[in-house]
């Protein structure tokens, strides 16, 4: 299947939020849901609790923003149901986006996308039950590669080692953390629509700033892009190349 990006295009990690309940109609601020804030703090390791039905988390992005995707990470399956509305009424009165996010969520990273909408306000519903297990969403846009990387992309791993040695000359190495998968490849005679879009995530995630996903064409990736991708050599007129270099992110 072909490889995508999905990222924060809409400031969704810059946004106001606040924990209420839907009633059908209108969103009202209350204290429902316990540690509303791990939703949106980048971090895929620590679930929120209490997320039960009608609770929602209300997202203000400060103006009107084009989203088309939201990106939502289980830390196991999920049988309950969630519902994304985008409206231009800050009490989310007459959504003009009801996305309805019905089947079981596996564990790990599940990506639904609908028709763009540009909107301020964005509000994530439970609509049935007690939603468990989610850690981390965000909303944004979904980037189908307009062509494969060129031949010639590595893969690799990280480990994490520290090596020592002694004045003796003996040697202790540290593990720092679980390995990291890493991606490096490159596209070549890009177009500059192409290049256009690749700008935008580049801008968008600012850089090796905010984390998103690289779904390789079998599964989701939680990643952060190397200091120094994503910079553009015109090999012709109004043709380019460039490089990436992708680092998994384990929380």
């Amino acid at each position: 299947m072909a490889k995508k990006f999905i990222y924060d295009s809409a400031g969704y990690y810059e946004a106001t939020f606040t924990e209420g309940t839907h009633n059908g109609s209108v969103f009202s601020a209350d204290n429902t849901i316990l540690n509303h804030e791990r939703l949106f703090d980048g971090n895929i390791s620590t679930a929120v609790t209490n997320f039960a039905s009608a609770d929602s988390l209300k997202i203000d992005l400060g103006s009107a923003v084009a989203v088309s995707a939201i990106a939502l990470y289980f830390s196991s399956s999920e049988a309950d149901n969630l519902t994304l509305y985008g409206s231009a009424n800050s009490n989310l009165s007459s959504p003009s986006t009801t996305n309805a996010m019905t089947s079981t969520f596996p564990a790990g990273w599940t990506v639904s996308t609908f028709t763009e909408d540009t909107k301020q306000y964005w509000l994530l519903k439970s609509t049935s039950g007690v939603c468990d297990n989610l850690t981390e969403i965000f909303i944004g846009t979904e980037y189908t590669f307009d062509q494969e990387p060129s031949v010639g992309s590595v893969t690799g791993k990280e480990y994490g080692n520290e090596l020592h040695k002694t004045i003796g000359g003996r040697e202790f190495s540290f593990k720092h953390h679980d390995s990291k998968s890493t991606w490096d490849f490159k596209f070549d005679f890009l177009d500059s629509d192409a290049k256009g879009k690749l700008v935008s995530l580049r801008d968008e995630v600012v850089g090796g700033h905010k984390k998103f996903l690289y779904y390789d064409g079998t599964s989701y990736n939680y990643v952060r892009m190397n200091e120094g991708s994503l910079n553009f050599t015109e090999v012709l007129p109004s043709v380019f190349n460039t490089s990436v270099k992708l680092v998994q992110q384990l929380s």
